[in-house]
């Protein structure tokens, strides 16, 4: 499991936010505050595979265009959960 994430929270403050909900294990964190990269132009998917090395990666996400367009436009599965 990699978490990503557009929010500009530093990555201290996302860490207690996944801990206080009980989220501990995860492989990897990127996030647009510390990579400079986004899912919304699709920078931070394109790090992601040079990182891991590899495009077999299911992204989930609840917005349109950055966790169901931006993924597949970079080769990546993605899930998209719609918003009640």
């Amino acid at each position: 499991v990699i978490i990503t994430s557009d929010m500009y929270l530093p990555e201290k403050v996302i860490t207690e936010i996944l801990n206080k909900n009980g989220i501990k294990k995860y492989k990897d964190m990127y996030l647009s505050s510390s990579t400079m990269k986004t899912k919304k132009n699709g920078t931070i998917f394109k790090k992601i595979i040079n990182d891991c090395n590899t495009t077999s990666i299911i992204h989930i996400g609840d917005n349109f265009i950055s966790d169901y367009i931006m993924p597949r436009k970079n080769k990546i599965d993605s899930i998209l959960i719609r918003k009640k």
